[in-house]
């Protein structure tokens, strides 16, 4: 059995292999705060990711 933590050491490799290509993504805070950053993407990757909101306590 994988686990979260399995997948995500797996993604990072071949991330760094050049197989899992890099995209800018921007996210929408709110307020009118935006913050951008290269990450590892699929053709199916938004460019632009809105209604992003981490409340206290809440966990990926």
């Amino acid at each position: 059995n994988f686990r979260r933590e399995d997948y995500e050491e797996v993604r990072s490799h071949l991330t760094e292999l050049g197989k899992i290509p890099l995209k800018e993504i921007e996210f929408d805070l709110g307020d009118g705060r935006k913050i951008s950053s290269p990450y590892p993407a699929v053709p199916e990757t938004p460019e632009r990711i809105t209604g992003f909101t981490l409340k206290t306590g809440e966990g990926f």
